[in-house]
C-alpha cells in the first residue's frame, strides 16, 4: 500500500506538477488493451489517476458479446460467456491484420475455449468473424466497439469527452496489425498519437520519477500478461541542458531501447489451461459420462481456475466447486501449489527462453543488470519467479512499479508528450523497429552507370544510424529493371525518415516486404514523371527522391515522391519603370472624354508608350539560365498479397454499422430504465405503506388501502409487459407518471412532515439573530423612528407566527392537509430577509472628523471609548451573523419561485 502511494505521488509530481496545459479540457488517456483485461490511465491539468469501470474496478475485461440479440461488454459480456459462446468474442486483438486460413480459430486459442467461428474475406484478405448465417463482423469493428466502451468510459469519468491517446501493443504486431488497430481505433472515434510498445511503456513509468545524472542504468523488465511474454532490456540515462534565456539548466532523461524479445504463445491463460486439464481428469472420474471436451463445461471451470490460481499464489492449496456443472451433478477438487508446478514445468522453461534470448544477443552481463523488473499479471505465479531468479542469481526480483497499471501510465505519459498542449518532464523514447523492412524497386527504364541510385538517411533525432556506421545501400548497377534496398533493418529507431534516390524517366513501382517472414507490405505505383517539353524545358534524366517513414507506431509509409530536374528557363530580366516616358506632353491640346470614360490624351501616350516598349524589347538579347526544381509525383497504394487497411467506404459502411448498434443499446437502456422505475416506486411504496412510520402517520387505513390496490394493478401490467416483451418506453413512463400521481397525496403529506419543522426552525433562528440587532440599530442606520418601529414591529409578528405555528404543527392531525406548508414558511422568510436587506444599505456613511472634534475626542475618557467599542462589536458581530446566515441572491431566487408555487396552489 504504501508503495502505491509513493508511486501516485511521483507520478503526481512529474506529471500533475510539471505540467501545463493551454486549455481547460486538454485531457489524453493512455490504453492498455490487454488480451483479458485493459486499463486506462487519465491525464488531465491537476490530474494523473486510474480511470475507473462503473463497477468502480481498476480494469475491465476485455470482451464484446451478445445475449439474446442485446450486445454486451466486459464483465457482462464475460457473464454469458458460457450460456452463448458463439456469439460472445474474446482474445479479438489477436484477429487484427492477419489472413485467413483453415484452424485459425484454434491456432490462437492455442487451448481456450473460443466458440465462435471465423471465414475468409476476400475483399480485404483478411478474416471475418461469424455472428450469424447473415451477419459478420470484422476485427476491426469488434475492437472499434471496445474501444469505444473505452472512450465513453473514459469520457464518462472525466466529465468531457475524450479523443487523444496512445494504445499499448505487444512487440510482435506486424504492421498490418498494428494499421487495423489504428483503424480499430479510428472506428471508436479516437485519436491515436502513437501506438507504443506495452514493455516500454513499462520502461517510461519506471523514468517518470528517477533522475540518472551520476551513472546510467541498465534494466530489465519482464512482462507476462494473459497471452504473451515480453522481455527488454533499456539504458536510462539523464544530462542537463541550458535553457536558451534562463541561467537554470533543464534535466532531460533518454530511455533507449536496446533489444526486445518475446513468446507471443505464452501467458497467464497457458497456466490456467494446464489447471484446466487437470480438472477434466478429476471430472471424468467423478461424473463418468461427463463430455469433458464440451465448450461450455471448459468455459466454466476456465472462470473458476482464475480464482484458484491467485490462492495458489498466496495458498498451498485451493479448492474449487461447480454447481450442477454436468446436468445436476455438482464438482468439487483440490489442487495443490506442488501439483500446480508439476503440471507447469515445461512452460516454466520457455518462460525463461525469452530472456536467454536477450542475454545472449546483447552479450550483456548478469553483473550489469542493475535491476530486473517484472510486471504483468502472470507473473504472479510463484514458482516462475522463483525460476527467474534461479537463473539470474538473484535473492529477489524488483518490484518498484504498479505491475497491473505501469503499462497504461506510461502510455498516457507518452500521450502527454506527443500533444502541444501538456508539458511534463522531457524523457525521450528511442524505441525499436523488431522486423525488418526492405523496399524493391521495379522500373523498366532505371538508368545505367556508377552511383545512379543510393539510400540516403535523411532525418534523425541524433542520426543514430550514422553513428552506429549503417552501411547505406546502393544501386550502381547498370541496366537493373530491380533493385532490392535494406529500407530499415531490425533495431532502427522508430520516428525516423529515409529517402532512396535513384535516376528513372518513366513511372516505377515501389513493393515494401517484411523480408523475414516474407510477409508484402504494400507497393507504390508512382507516376507522372516529368518528360521534356512544353511545361519543363530540361535534358537529361530525372533523378527521383522517395522519402519513406518509419512512424512511432512501427509502420512504415511513403511520405511524398518527387523527380529533381535542371531546367532551362529564361533569365527574368528587369521591368521598366512605367511612371517613366520620353514622350512629352502637348501642352495646348485639347482633352476631351471617350466614351469609355478615358480621354484622348490618355489613349494617346499609351499607344506612344506601347510602340516605344515594343522598340525596346526587339532590342533585348535573351538569356537562359539553368535551376534545379523538385516536381511533386502522385503515387498510389496498393496491398498485393496482404491484408488491406479499411478504405474509406468500408470505414463509413463499418462506422454507421456501428452507430446503429449504439442507438439500439441507448434504446435498451432508457427502456431498462423506465422498466426498472417503475418496478422500484411499485415495490418501495408498498414497503412504506406497510411500515414505514411516517406513511402510517401520514395516511388513513382507507387511503392505505386504495393506493395498494392501485399499486397492485400497475404491478400486473408490469408483469404482463415483461411477459409480452413490451418494448415501448413511453408506456412504462406513462405507467409510472399515473401511479406517482396517485400516489401524491400520501406523499405529499410526508414531505410536509418532514419540510415543515426544519422550516420553522430556520425561520425562527433568523428571528433571534435580528431581534437584537435593531434593539440599537437608530445610532448607525439612516432610518426615521416609524422605519424602525415598523421593522421591529414585523418582526415581533413574525416571531409570533412561529411560535403559533409551532404550537399548531404539535397538535397537527398528519393524515389530513396542513394548513401551512413548508412554502409559506419560506415565503415567510424570504420577505423578512428582504425587509432587513434593505433596512440594512441605510447605513449612515461615516463622516470625517474635524480637528475640534477630534481634540475632544482626545479627552474623552478610557473607559467610555471601551464601553462604546464593547457595545459596537456586539452589535457589528451580530449584524456579521446576520448576514452570513441570511440568504444568498440563489436563495432568494429560490424563495421567489417557491412563492410562485404557493400562489399556484
Amino acid at each position: 500500500m504504501v508503495k502505491n502511494i509513493k508511486i501516485f505521488l511521483s507520478l503526481f509530481f512529474v506529471v500533475v506538477l510539471g505540467l501545463l496545459a493551454t486549455t481547460a479540457n486538454a485531457m489524453v488517456i493512455g490504453i492498455d488493451l490487454g488480451s483479458q483485461t485493459f486499463k486506462v490511465s487519465l491525464i488531465k491539468p491537476g490530474a494523473f489517476e486510474t480511470v475507473l469501470n462503473e463497477q468502480s474496478g481498476r480494469k475491465t475485461v476485455s470482451s464484446v458479446g451478445w445475449f439474446k440479440d442485446e450486445r454486451l461488454f466486459s464483465s457482462d459480456s464475460f457473464s454469458v460467456w458460457a450460456r452463448n459462446p458463439e456469439q460472445n468474442y474474446n482474445l479479438i486483438q489477436a484477429f487484427l491484420g492477419i489472413k485467413y486460413k483453415e484452424g485459425l480459430v484454434e491456432e490462437i486459442g492455442n487451448g481456450l475455449p473460443l466458440g465462435f467461428k471465423v471465414k475468409n474475406d476476400t475483399i480485404r484478405n483478411t478474416v471475418s468473424i461469424v455472428y450469424d448465417d447473415d451477419v459478420s463482423y470484422s476485427a476491426e469493428e469488434l475492437t472499434g466497439m471496445l474501444l469505444r466502451r473505452v472512450k465513453d468510459m473514459a469520457s464518462a469519468y472525466a466529465g468531457s469527452s475524450i479523443k487523444d491517446c496512445a494504445i499499448t501493443i505487444p512487440p510482435f504486431f506486424t504492421q498490418q496489425q498494428r494499421q487495423s488497430l489504428l483503424d480499430a481505433a479510428q472506428l471508436a472515434g479516437l485519436n491515436v498519437l502513437s501506438l507504443i510498445h506495452d514493455v516500454n511503456a513499462a520502461a517510461l513509468t519506471y523514468a517518470m520519477d528517477r533522475i540518472f545524472l551520476e551513472k546510467n542504468q541498465s534494466v530489465i523488465f519482464y512482462d507476462m500478461g494473459a497471452r504473451h511474454t515480453s522481455v527488454s532490456l533499456v539504458e536510462f540515462e539523464s544530462h542537463n541542458e541550458q535553457i536558451k534565456g534562463v541561467k537554470k539548466n533543464k534535466t532531460v532523461s533518454s530511455v533507449s531501447v536496446k533489444s526486445i524479445e518475446w513468446d507471443e504463445k505464452l501467458g497467464g491463460y497457458d497456466f490456467d489451461m494446464v489447471i484446466v486439464g487437470h480438472l477434466k481428469q478429476l471430472l471424468k472420474k467423478q461424473i463418468p459420462s461427463a463430455n469433458v471436451d464440451d465448450i461450455k463445461i471448459t468455459i466454466k471451470l476456465l472462470k473458476e481456475v482464475g480464482k484458484m490460481k491467485e490462492n495458489l499464489s498466496v495458498n498451498q492449496q485451493a479448492q474449487i466447486f461447480i454447481g450442477s456443472l454436468v446436468d445436476d451433478h455438482d464438482f468439487q477438487a483440490t489442487v495443490s501449489r506442488q501439483q500446480f508446478e508439476d503440471l507447469s514445468k515445461s512452460l516454466v522453461e520457455r518462460a525463461l527462453l525469452p530472456l536467454k534470448r536477450l542475454i545472449d544477443s546483447t552479450s550483456i552481463k548478469l553483473k550489469d543488470i542493475e535491476y530486473f523488473e517484472v510486471v504483468g499479471g502472470g507473473i504472479r505465479i510463484p514458482f516462475i519467479q522463483q525460476a527467474l531468479k534461479d537463473y539470474l542469481k538473484r535473492d529477489t526480483l524488483d518490484k518498484h512499479l504498479n505491475g497491473d497499471e505501469a503499462m497504461s501510465n506510461g502510455a498516457a505519459f507518452y500521450a502527454a508528450s506527443l500533444t502541444h498542449y501538456f508539458k511534463v518532464k522531457e524523457i525521450k523514447l528511442r524505441d525499436i523497429l523488431l522486423n525488418p523492412v526492405d523496399v524493391e524497386i521495379n522500373n523498366s527504364n532505371l538508368v545505367s552507370g556508377n552511383n545512379n541510385a543510393e539510400t540516403l538517411l535523411e532525418e534523425t533525432e541524433d542520426n543514430e544510424e550514422n553513428e552506429n556506421n549503417e552501411k547505406q545501400p546502393t544501386i550502381n548497377q547498370g541496366g537493373l529493371k530491380e533493385k532490392k534496398i535494406q529500407l530499415f533493418k531490425v533495431n532502427s529507431k522508430l520516428g525516423i525518415k529515409k529517402t532512396v534516390s535513384f535516376s528513372s524517366e518513366n513511372g516505377f513501382s515501389l513493393f515494401l516486404n517484411n523480408p523475414t517472414i516474407n510477409s508484402p507490405l504494400a507497393t507504390y505505383i508512382v507516376s507522372n514523371v516529368p518528360t521534356p517539353g512544353e511545361k519543363y524545358n530540361f535534358t537529361g534524366k530525372p533523378k527521383i527522391h522517395c522519402s519513406f517513414r518509419l512512424t512511432t507506431s512501427g509502420i512504415v509509409v511513403l511520405e511524398k515522391a518527387e523527380a529533381e530536374i535542371t531546367v532551362s528557363m529564361i533569365k527574368p530580366q528587369p521591368q521598366p519603370n512605367k511612371n517613366t516616358t520620353t514622350a512629352s506632353t502637348k501642352k495646348n491640346a485639347t482633352i476631351e472624354t471617350t466614351n469609355d470614360g478615358s480621354t484622348e490624351e490618355e489613349e494617346e501616350e499609351e499607344e506612344t508608350t506601347t510602340k516605344e516598349e515594343g522598340t525596346i524589347q526587339e532590342e533585348k538579347i535573351i538569356e537562359y539560365i539553368q535551376k534545379t526544381i523538385r516536381v511533386p509525383l502522385n503515387f498510389t497504394v496498393k496491398y498485393n498479397g496482404g491484408v488491406e487497411p479499411l478504405s474509406k467506404e468500408l470505414y463509413l459502411e463499418s462506422n454507421d454499422r456501428i452507430n446503429k448498434l449504439d442507438q439500439v443499446d441507448r434504446i435498451l437502456r432508457e427502456l431498462r430504465q423506465e422498466r426498472n422505475n417503475l418496478e422500484s416506486f411499485i415495490y418501495e411504496t408498498k414497503d412504506k405503506l406497510d411500515s414505514n412510520e411516517e406513511y402510517l402517520k401520514c395516511s388513513t387505513q382507507e387511503e392505505r388501502d386504495q393506493l395498494v390496490q392501485e399499486l397492485d394493478k400497475t404491478s400486473n401490467w408490469l408483469s404482463d409487459a415483461l411477459d409480452n416483451d413490451n418494448t415501448n418506453t413511453e408506456e412504462y413512463r406513462k405507467q409510472l407518471k399515473d401511479i406517482k400521481k396517485k400516489a401524491d397525496k400520501i406523499v405529499n403529506r410526508v414531505q410536509q412532515y418532514q419540510l415543515v419543522p426544519v422550516a420553522l426552525e430556520e425561520l425562527e433562528d433568523v428571528v433571534d439573530k435580528v431581534q437584537p440587532l435593531f434593539a440599537s440599530a437608530s445610532k448607525d442606520l439612516n432610518i426615521t423612528a416609524e422605519e424602525l418601529k415598523e421593522t421591529t414591529d414585523k418582526i415581533k409578528s413574525v416571531s409570533d407566527w412561529v411560535e403559533e405555528k409551532k404550537n399548531e404543527f404539535k397538535l397537527a392531525d398528519y393524515s389530513k392537509d396542513l394548513q401551512t406548508s413548508s412554502y409559506d414558511i419560506k415565503f415567510k422568510l424570504y420577505d423578512l430577509e428582504r425587509t432587513i436587506k434593505e433596512i440594512l444599505k441605510k447605513k449612515k456613511k461615516p463622516v470625517k472628523p474635524s480637528s475640534s472634534s477630534s481634540s475632544k475626542k482626545d479627552k474623552s475618557s478610557k473607559s467610555s471609548k471601551e464601553k462604546d467599542q464593547k457595545a459596537k462589536d456586539q452589535k457589528d458581530e451580530t449584524e456579521r451573523d446576520f448576514q452570513n446566515d441570511g440568504a444568498s441572491d440563489e436563495q432568494n431566487q429560490q424563495f421567489e419561485d417557491d412563492h410562485k408555487v404557493h400562489d399556484e396552489l
